[in-house]
């Protein structure tokens, strides 16, 4: 079984094409794991391409501001929230899956795929600040699968406690230079292999694309998210 896995595109509809174009057919199975939408100018297009693609889609949390409404989290305010605002003016009202989680046995080994540790607030992922101390590892440890794979936090990270492999597979779309990646994973007899793997994409008409329109925060967001 060969599964390509990655997270948080983020409107970055070159980055996505890229990607599809090097899995090609050569996956039995491609999981999203949220985050098609915000932040990038191009939230419908991904959207849209991740759909024809017949992708696992997972949602993350832009993705539920979208489909449940931003008042889920009390942070999203001020620009963050006028920002979304645009951004579900440019959805079109197009259709987003609400799916949390990915549970599978692939040949006697057990995965785990969402965007983020869920709890059961109505904002329902644990936040980030779980890494400022050990919070994270009873966090961790509610998960029983072998092989755990989350997005949310941009930065790529691993971790492995009493066994169970963590991967932290950071944003494929929020990319500061003209490369993207995803997560391959191959599964025979039991063994299980994962390896990165990095895609050249077009950087220069993602670049053009950012300048050719506005919207809020877009100055931060060029800085942060891109390195503009």
């Amino acid at each position: 079984m060969k599964l390509a896995i990655f997270s948080d595109i983020h409107g970055n509809y070159q980055a996505l094409k890229a990607i599809f174009k090097k899995i090609g057919n050569d996956y039995d199975e491609v999981i999203f794991l949220g985050d098609a939408i915000g932040i990038g100018p191009d939230s419908y297009e991904c959207v849209k391409l991740l759909q024809e693609k017949k992708v696992r889609f997972i949602s993350g949390n832009h993705d539920l501001y979208y489909i449940r409404g931003p008042q889920i989290d009390e942070d999203l305010k001020g620009l963050q929230l006028e920002h979304h605002n645009w951004v579900t003016k440019t959805l079109k009202g197009i259709s987003i899956e609400d799916n949390l989680r990915y549970d599978h046995n692939y040949g006697g080994v057990s995965f785990s795929f969402f965007h983020f540790f869920i709890n059961n607030e109505e904002y329902p992922f644990e936040h980030l600040d779980i890494f400022n101390d050990n919070r994270y590892v009873n966090v961790f440890k509610k998960e029983k699968a072998k092989y755990v794979f989350y997005g949310h936090n941009h930065d790529e990270e691993f971790r492995e406690i009493d066994g169970t492999k963590y991967y932290g597979v950071g944003s494929s779309g929020c990319t500061k230079n003209g490369k993207t990646y995803f997560y391959s994973v191959i599964i025979k007899d039991k063994n299980v292999s994962v390896k990165k793997v990095s895609v050249k994409y077009d950087r220069r008409s993602f670049v053009n694309r950012m300048k050719s329109i506005n919207y809020p925060d877009k100055k931060a967001i060029e800085n942060i998210f891109f390195g503009l």
